[in-house]
């Protein structure tokens, strides 16, 4: 298993993320279509020694395909840095070839603490 954090959008049934072409973990996928996903979340302040968290994971198979002209990695970019700093970002991102990385899960788990 190769853990690789990505930001992603969650778009119709599937998470959608992008990556730089040539890295280890799209060479990975390539062998191998099965995927799976962790969005993780935790509160900075604990309470009571516990600090509040949840996860959802989901596992399915990815579709790879290219993200021409940078499109999804542009609107992934702008979900987490808005404005002029975020698009400046966007467009530095999508300067670079990406690969699309589509996982639509067969189910989805949560969980969460607090």
């Amino acid at each position: 298993p190769r853990i690789t954090p990505l930001w992603f959008l969650w778009e119709n049934g599937a998470f959608y993320m992008t990556s730089e072409r040539g890295k280890r973990h799209l060479e990975d996928l390539k062998r191998d279509l099965h995927a799976s996903v962790c969005i993780d979340t935790e509160e900075k302040d604990a309470v009571d020694g516990i600090r509040k968290n949840r996860q959802v994971k989901g596992r399915g198979l990815a579709d790879l395909s290219v993200d021409a002209g940078g499109t999804l990695t542009k609107r992934i970019t702008l979900k987490y840095v808005p404005g002029v700093d975020g698009m400046a970002l966007a467009l530095q991102r999508a300067s670079v070839p990406r690969i699309t990385i589509e996982v639509r899960p067969r189910r989805l788990l949560g969980l969460g603490v607090g």
